[in-house]
Protein backbone atom coordinates (compact mmCIF):
# COMPACT_ATOMS: atom_id res chain seq x y z
CA UNK A 1 0.00 0.00 0.00
CA UNK A 2 1.47 3.42 -0.92
CA UNK A 3 1.14 6.64 1.28
CA UNK A 4 0.84 9.51 -0.20
CA UNK A 5 4.26 11.90 -0.16
CA UNK A 6 5.29 13.62 3.36
CA UNK A 7 2.03 11.81 4.98
CA UNK A 8 4.14 9.57 6.78
CA UNK A 9 6.61 12.04 8.90
CA UNK A 10 6.01 11.92 12.34
CA UNK A 11 4.27 8.55 12.60
CA UNK A 12 5.33 5.33 14.53
CA UNK A 13 6.94 2.98 11.90
CA UNK A 14 7.56 -0.48 12.84
CA UNK A 15 10.19 -1.70 11.92
CA UNK A 16 12.83 -0.12 15.20
CA UNK A 17 9.48 1.16 17.38
CA UNK A 18 10.78 5.25 17.16
CA UNK A 19 9.79 8.25 16.51
CA UNK A 20 11.07 9.02 13.19
CA UNK A 21 9.07 12.43 12.63
CA UNK A 22 9.91 16.48 13.56
CA UNK A 23 8.67 15.70 17.82
CA UNK A 24 11.89 13.28 18.04
CA UNK A 25 14.39 16.13 17.86
CA UNK A 26 12.33 18.48 20.24
CA UNK A 27 11.29 15.98 22.97
CA UNK A 28 15.12 14.40 23.07
CA UNK A 29 16.33 17.85 24.23
CA UNK A 30 13.69 18.31 26.30
CA UNK A 31 14.20 15.27 28.65
CA UNK A 32 17.88 16.24 28.36
CA UNK A 33 17.56 19.65 30.50
CA UNK A 34 14.91 17.65 32.58
CA UNK A 35 17.77 15.21 34.12
CA UNK A 36 19.72 18.30 33.95
CA UNK A 37 17.65 20.29 36.40
CA UNK A 38 17.00 17.43 38.19
CA UNK A 39 20.83 16.94 38.95
CA UNK A 40 21.02 20.93 39.64
CA UNK A 41 18.89 20.32 42.07
CA UNK A 42 20.25 17.60 43.55
CA UNK A 43 23.82 18.88 44.28
CA UNK A 44 22.73 22.39 45.52
CA UNK A 45 20.54 20.22 48.18
CA UNK A 46 24.00 18.02 48.51
CA UNK A 47 26.13 21.42 48.29
CA UNK A 48 23.68 22.96 51.07
CA UNK A 49 23.75 20.05 53.51
CA UNK A 50 27.29 19.98 53.18
CA UNK A 51 27.63 24.03 53.96
CA UNK A 52 24.62 23.98 57.05
CA UNK A 53 26.71 20.70 58.81
CA UNK A 54 29.92 22.98 58.05
CA UNK A 55 28.02 26.03 59.59
CA UNK A 56 27.10 24.32 62.34
CA UNK A 57 30.31 21.80 63.45
CA UNK A 58 32.82 25.39 63.26
CA UNK A 59 30.09 27.18 65.52
CA UNK A 60 30.18 24.47 67.79
CA UNK A 61 33.81 23.68 68.07
CA UNK A 62 34.16 27.45 68.39
CA UNK A 63 31.81 27.80 71.17
CA UNK A 64 33.30 24.62 72.67
CA UNK A 65 36.90 26.42 72.52
CA UNK A 66 35.50 29.71 73.92
CA UNK A 67 34.12 27.97 76.86
CA UNK A 68 37.09 25.82 77.60
CA UNK A 69 39.41 28.69 77.99
CA UNK A 70 36.91 30.69 79.81
CA UNK A 71 35.55 27.71 81.69
CA UNK A 72 33.38 28.93 84.99
CA UNK A 73 35.05 28.56 88.37
CA UNK A 74 33.16 28.21 91.50
CA UNK A 75 34.26 29.61 94.94
CA UNK A 76 35.84 27.26 97.77
CA UNK A 77 33.70 25.50 99.75
CA UNK A 78 36.09 24.71 102.72
CA UNK A 79 39.72 26.10 103.69
CA UNK A 80 42.92 24.56 104.93
CA UNK A 81 41.12 25.37 108.89
CA UNK A 82 38.02 23.34 107.75
CA UNK A 83 40.43 19.74 107.75
CA UNK A 84 42.85 21.74 111.25
CA UNK A 85 45.46 22.97 108.76
CA UNK A 86 47.16 26.52 109.64
CA UNK A 87 47.39 28.55 106.55
CA UNK A 88 47.92 32.34 105.34
CA UNK A 89 45.80 33.97 102.20
CA UNK A 90 47.94 35.62 99.58
CA UNK A 91 47.94 37.41 96.40
CA UNK A 92 49.90 36.09 93.39
CA UNK A 93 50.59 38.65 90.93
CA UNK A 94 51.94 37.63 87.74
CA UNK A 95 54.16 39.52 85.27
CA UNK A 96 51.43 40.21 83.10
CA UNK A 97 49.27 41.90 85.65
CA UNK A 98 47.48 38.61 86.42
CA UNK A 99 46.50 38.57 89.97
CA UNK A 100 45.05 35.30 91.95
CA UNK A 101 44.21 34.18 95.01
CA UNK A 102 45.88 31.49 96.97
CA UNK A 103 46.48 29.81 100.32
CA UNK A 104 49.99 29.14 101.77
CA UNK A 105 50.28 26.03 104.21
CA UNK A 106 53.85 26.47 106.38
CA UNK A 107 55.75 23.65 106.18
CA UNK A 108 56.84 21.34 109.24
CA UNK A 109 60.38 20.29 107.70
CA UNK A 110 60.89 22.91 105.42
CA UNK A 111 59.68 21.15 101.83
CA UNK A 112 56.64 23.17 100.34
CA UNK A 113 54.56 21.31 97.51
CA UNK A 114 53.47 23.73 95.37
CA UNK A 115 50.21 22.74 93.56
CA UNK A 116 49.67 23.68 89.83
CA UNK A 117 46.50 24.93 88.98
CA UNK A 118 44.20 22.79 87.08
CA UNK A 119 41.88 24.32 84.04
CA UNK A 120 39.17 26.07 86.40
CA UNK A 121 39.92 24.77 89.86
CA UNK A 122 39.12 26.68 92.77
CA UNK A 123 41.41 27.39 95.58
CA UNK A 124 40.39 24.53 97.51
CA UNK A 125 40.14 21.87 94.72
CA UNK A 126 43.77 20.20 95.59
CA UNK A 127 42.89 21.09 99.01
CA UNK A 128 42.51 16.97 99.87
CA UNK A 129 45.97 16.56 98.52
CA UNK A 130 47.67 18.91 100.38
CA UNK A 131 46.23 17.59 103.54
CA UNK A 132 47.44 14.30 103.18
CA UNK A 133 50.90 15.48 102.22
CA UNK A 134 50.89 18.10 105.28
CA UNK A 135 49.96 15.64 107.81
CA UNK A 136 53.76 14.33 106.65
CA UNK A 137 55.17 17.97 107.87
CA UNK A 138 54.98 19.50 103.77
CA UNK A 139 53.73 22.65 103.52
CA UNK A 140 51.90 23.91 100.48
CA UNK A 141 51.10 26.67 98.04
CA UNK A 142 47.67 26.43 96.45
CA UNK A 143 46.50 28.75 94.20
CA UNK A 144 43.20 29.09 91.70
CA UNK A 145 42.33 28.72 88.27
CA UNK A 146 43.09 32.10 86.36
CA UNK A 147 38.89 31.77 85.21
CA UNK A 148 38.97 32.36 88.49
CA UNK A 149 39.66 35.73 88.66
CA UNK A 150 38.27 36.33 84.97
CA UNK A 151 41.31 35.78 82.59
CA UNK A 152 40.93 33.24 80.10
CA UNK A 153 42.99 30.18 80.54
CA UNK A 154 45.75 29.42 78.08
CA UNK A 155 45.34 25.76 78.60
CA UNK A 156 49.80 25.83 79.69
CA UNK A 157 50.61 28.81 77.70
CA UNK A 158 51.19 31.87 79.86
CA UNK A 159 49.96 30.28 83.07
CA UNK A 160 54.28 29.48 83.23
CA UNK A 161 53.86 33.12 84.83
CA UNK A 162 51.76 32.44 87.74
CA UNK A 163 54.06 29.04 88.29
CA UNK A 164 56.86 32.18 88.57
CA UNK A 165 55.00 34.23 91.15
CA UNK A 166 54.16 31.49 93.28
CA UNK A 167 58.04 30.48 93.32
CA UNK A 168 59.07 34.44 93.72
CA UNK A 169 56.76 33.70 96.61
CA UNK A 170 58.23 31.53 98.37
CA UNK A 171 61.32 32.12 97.75
CA UNK A 172 60.30 35.27 100.29
CA UNK A 173 59.76 32.72 103.10
CA UNK A 174 62.84 32.23 105.02
CA UNK A 175 61.54 28.77 106.60
CA UNK A 176 60.72 27.36 102.76
CA UNK A 177 63.89 24.80 101.96
CA UNK A 178 63.19 23.45 98.97
CA UNK A 179 60.16 22.68 96.81
CA UNK A 180 58.18 20.03 94.55
CA UNK A 181 54.92 20.07 92.81
CA UNK A 182 52.49 18.54 91.61
CA UNK A 183 49.54 19.26 88.57
CA UNK A 184 46.90 18.21 87.13
CA UNK A 185 45.57 17.89 83.15
CA UNK A 186 46.04 21.55 82.01
CA UNK A 187 47.75 22.13 85.26
CA UNK A 188 50.46 19.12 84.26
CA UNK A 189 51.18 20.94 80.91
CA UNK A 190 51.57 24.32 83.15
CA UNK A 191 54.02 22.63 85.15
CA UNK A 192 56.32 20.40 83.09
CA UNK A 193 57.05 23.43 80.67
CA UNK A 194 57.86 25.56 84.26
CA UNK A 195 59.70 23.15 85.61
CA UNK A 196 62.01 22.90 82.65
CA UNK A 197 62.90 26.50 83.22
CA UNK A 198 62.98 27.07 86.67
CA UNK A 199 65.15 24.77 88.65
CA UNK A 200 63.62 25.48 91.99
CA UNK A 201 60.88 22.94 91.31
CA UNK A 202 62.93 20.00 92.73
CA UNK A 203 60.20 17.05 92.24
CA UNK A 204 57.55 16.91 89.77
CA UNK A 205 54.57 14.75 89.67
CA UNK A 206 52.44 15.69 85.85
CA UNK A 207 49.16 13.94 85.87
CA UNK A 208 47.14 13.21 82.77
CA UNK A 209 48.77 15.96 80.96
CA UNK A 210 49.06 16.40 76.96
CA UNK A 211 52.21 16.40 75.21
CA UNK A 212 51.23 18.37 72.43
CA UNK A 213 48.76 21.07 72.98
CA UNK A 214 47.69 21.63 69.33
CA UNK A 215 47.01 17.43 69.27
CA UNK A 216 45.65 17.49 72.50
CA UNK A 217 42.85 20.05 71.06
CA UNK A 218 42.02 18.14 67.83
CA UNK A 219 42.87 14.49 68.03
CA UNK A 220 40.74 14.48 64.95
CA UNK A 221 42.00 12.37 61.34
CA UNK A 222 43.77 15.53 58.95
CA UNK A 223 41.41 14.48 56.43
CA UNK A 224 37.44 15.55 55.45
CA UNK A 225 35.44 17.26 58.28
CA UNK A 226 38.61 16.00 60.23
CA UNK A 227 40.79 18.51 58.71
CA UNK A 228 38.04 21.39 59.07
CA UNK A 229 37.89 20.81 62.77
CA UNK A 230 41.29 20.96 63.68
CA UNK A 231 41.69 24.06 61.57
CA UNK A 232 38.89 25.58 63.15
CA UNK A 233 39.68 24.35 67.10
CA UNK A 234 43.14 25.79 66.26
CA UNK A 235 41.80 28.74 65.08
CA UNK A 236 39.44 29.55 68.09
CA UNK A 237 42.27 29.04 70.43
CA UNK A 238 44.15 31.36 68.79
CA UNK A 239 40.99 34.05 68.70
CA UNK A 240 40.35 33.33 72.52
CA UNK A 241 44.01 33.32 73.94
CA UNK A 242 46.20 35.11 70.79
CA UNK A 243 48.83 32.69 71.04
CA UNK A 244 49.94 29.93 68.98
CA UNK A 245 49.14 26.22 69.87
CA UNK A 246 51.88 24.71 68.23
CA UNK A 247 54.42 26.68 71.35
CA UNK A 248 52.39 24.55 73.76
CA UNK A 249 54.58 21.64 73.56
CA UNK A 250 55.72 19.57 76.74
CA UNK A 251 57.12 17.18 74.84
CA UNK A 252 59.81 19.25 73.74
CA UNK A 253 60.76 20.22 76.91
CA UNK A 254 60.34 17.69 79.58
CA UNK A 255 63.69 16.59 78.70
CA UNK A 256 64.94 19.98 80.63
CA UNK A 257 63.49 18.90 84.10
CA UNK A 258 66.31 16.23 84.39
CA UNK A 259 68.02 15.25 86.52
CA UNK A 260 65.15 16.40 88.49
CA UNK A 261 63.14 13.24 89.17
CA UNK A 262 59.49 13.51 87.44
CA UNK A 263 56.94 11.17 87.80
CA UNK A 264 54.26 11.18 85.28
CA UNK A 265 50.43 9.31 86.27
CA UNK A 266 48.07 8.48 84.04
CA UNK A 267 44.88 6.19 84.13
CA UNK A 268 44.59 3.22 81.45
CA UNK A 269 41.17 4.34 80.74
CA UNK A 270 41.91 7.69 79.57
CA UNK A 271 42.55 10.09 76.02
CA UNK A 272 46.08 11.29 77.40
CA UNK A 273 46.82 7.66 77.50
CA UNK A 274 45.07 5.90 75.09
CA UNK A 275 46.62 8.24 72.49
CA UNK A 276 50.20 8.00 73.44
CA UNK A 277 50.77 11.62 75.21
CA UNK A 278 52.21 9.55 78.21
CA UNK A 279 54.30 7.32 76.08
CA UNK A 280 55.99 10.58 74.39
CA UNK A 281 56.53 12.38 77.58
CA UNK A 282 58.09 9.90 79.11
CA UNK A 283 60.84 9.03 76.19
CA UNK A 284 61.67 12.50 75.97
CA UNK A 285 61.98 12.93 79.64
CA UNK A 286 65.75 12.10 81.22
CA UNK A 287 66.61 10.31 84.50
CA UNK A 288 65.39 9.90 86.46
CA UNK A 289 61.86 9.36 85.13
CA UNK A 290 58.85 7.11 86.05
CA UNK A 291 55.32 6.23 85.01
CA UNK A 292 53.22 4.89 86.89
CA UNK A 293 49.40 3.95 85.00
CA UNK A 294 46.67 3.16 87.29
CA UNK A 295 44.28 0.06 85.66
CA UNK A 296 40.72 1.38 85.60
CA UNK A 297 41.31 5.22 85.69
CA UNK A 298 40.02 7.71 84.22
CA UNK A 299 41.27 11.44 83.65
CA UNK A 300 41.15 12.62 86.75
CA UNK A 301 40.11 9.61 89.08
CA UNK A 302 43.39 8.61 89.75
CA UNK A 303 43.08 8.84 93.96
CA UNK A 304 39.49 7.58 93.61
CA UNK A 305 40.64 4.13 91.97
CA UNK A 306 43.65 3.61 93.40
CA UNK A 307 42.37 4.97 96.81
CA UNK A 308 45.63 5.11 99.88
CA UNK A 309 47.94 3.55 96.83
CA UNK A 310 47.80 6.67 95.61
CA UNK A 311 48.48 8.60 98.51
CA UNK A 312 51.67 6.23 99.46
CA UNK A 313 53.26 6.85 96.00
CA UNK A 314 53.17 10.42 96.31
CA UNK A 315 54.51 10.51 99.76
CA UNK A 316 57.30 8.18 98.49
CA UNK A 317 57.93 10.06 95.68
CA UNK A 318 58.35 13.07 97.58
CA UNK A 319 59.62 11.38 100.37
CA UNK A 320 62.70 9.78 98.47
CA UNK A 321 63.03 13.12 96.15
CA UNK A 322 63.16 16.03 98.72
CA UNK A 323 63.77 14.35 102.02
CA UNK A 324 67.11 11.95 101.45
CA UNK A 325 70.07 12.98 99.80
CA UNK A 326 69.04 11.36 96.01
CA UNK A 327 72.96 11.78 94.70
CA UNK A 328 73.76 9.13 96.72
CA UNK A 329 70.64 7.16 97.42
CA UNK A 330 69.25 6.08 93.83
CA UNK A 331 65.65 6.19 93.24
CA UNK A 332 63.63 2.57 93.13
CA UNK A 333 61.09 1.54 90.63
CA UNK A 334 57.65 3.10 90.29
CA UNK A 335 56.56 -0.76 91.26
CA UNK A 336 58.55 -0.09 94.46
CA UNK A 337 57.06 3.02 95.67
CA UNK A 338 53.79 1.73 94.91
CA UNK A 339 54.45 -1.44 97.47
CA UNK A 340 56.92 -0.14 99.53
CA UNK A 341 55.99 0.08 103.17
CA UNK A 342 55.42 3.95 103.33
CA UNK A 343 54.01 5.08 107.08
CA UNK A 344 51.12 6.87 106.54
CA UNK A 345 50.22 8.07 110.00
CA UNK A 346 50.72 11.69 110.35
CA UNK A 347 54.50 12.66 111.34
CA UNK A 348 55.26 14.23 114.63
CA UNK A 349 55.79 17.72 114.74
CA UNK A 350 59.43 18.78 115.18
CA UNK A 351 61.02 19.94 118.55
CA UNK A 352 60.50 23.38 119.34
CA UNK A 353 64.62 24.59 119.27
CA UNK A 354 65.67 25.61 122.52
Amino acid sequence: MFWPSGLGKGLLTEHDGRCDGPMAGKRAPEETRKGQRWLRRLLGAVATGVLLVAVVVTAFTFAAVQWTTRAPCSDPTRTPADVGLPYEPLLLRAADGVTLRGWYIPPRHGIVILHVANLRNPLDGALDEAAMLARHGYGALLYEAPPCAGVVNSLGGREVLDVRAALDYLAGRPEVERIGAIGFSVGAVTLLRAAARYPEIEAVVAEGGMADLAQGLAPVPDNGLGWWMRVVVLFSYRVATGLDPHTVRPVEEVGRISPRPLLLIYGDREPNYTSGAAEALYRAAGEPKFLWVIPGARHGAYRWVAGERYDRCLLAFFNVALRSDTSSSPFSSPSDWCTMDADLSPSKPAEPSP
